[in-house]
């Protein structure tokens, strides 16, 4: 089964989800286009297309009838990832049943990650700050305890050894944040982890994953930060 027309991507150039949306299209080849909208004032097309009125959405195909346009969309990138991975040639999951619900659950545990790093950019106090710091550790010494299980006798380059996959493509937004968190302020939720660390690094290199974000996200991300008025952002303004 062949893709029908070119997805046009519906994003908001801050969102990881949109990034793991973006990194699958990358990995998978797909032609695809992208309209970035503002979260903030929602235009009322988008509000029509979503039902959760989140981002990503993945319009596959629109057809115009005599009551106007018909648009089939799909929301929530895990849907996304796995309809755009099922619907062109090659697997980035796992063909063994286990393994892919194994894959998934990861998937689901990279989401319960970026939940915590939203309360740590919004975390008011130094003592707030250090205790999402702390539940994030565990949650990293929980992950590295995984990747060094699987190296078995060498280090994998990826999440399921040497092949890139969905679980990469979810966590790589995770390892975006602190990307520039950690030059603003002391991150040390991974220290002394180096199964994570020499994944992130690795994740950092592939090219699907760098074209994930746009050129100003570093500097749009700190404007985001700031506004929330919390511990961060008072360290990124002391630091500019």
């Amino acid at each position: 089964m062949t893709q029908a027309s070119t997805p046009h991507l519906i994003a908001y150039k801050l969102c990881p989800y949109v990034q793991r949306s973006v990194i699958t299209l990358e990995e998978k080849g797909i032609d695809y286009q992208r309209t970035d909208t503002d979260l903030a004032n929602k235009p009322d097309w988008f509000k029509a297309l979503s039902p959760t009125g989140k981002v990503p959405l993945l319009i596959l195909s629109e057809k115009e009838s005599g009551k106007g346009s018909n648009k089939e969309v799909l929301f929530e990138s895990a849907v996304i990832c796995e309809y755009l991975d099922e619907t062109t040639p090659g697997s980035l999951l796992p063909n063994d049943a286990k393994q892919r619900a194994q894959a998934r659950a990861w998937i689901e545990f990279s989401t319960t990650m970026l939940n915590q790093i939203g309360k740590l950019y919004n975390a008011k106090s130094k003592e707030e700050f250090e205790q999402v710091q702390d539940i994030l550790a565990q949650q990293f010494k929980r992950l590295n305890l995984e990747l060094k299980n699987k190296e078995l006798k060498k280090p994998a380059a990826y999440f399921n050894g040497e092949k890139f996959s969905l679980v990469d493509a979810a966590f790589a937004p995770v390892f975006r944040y602190f990307e520039v968190f950690e030059q603003y302020v002391e991150i040390t939720c991974m220290q002394g982890l180096e199964a994570v660390q020499y994944w992130r690094n690795n994740l950092a290199q592939r090219p699907s994953v760098q074209k994930a974000v746009s050129e100003d996200y570093h500097q749009a991300l700190l404007e985001f930060v700031k506004k929330r008025e919390g511990y961060l952002a008072k360290k990124i303004r002391f630091q500019k």
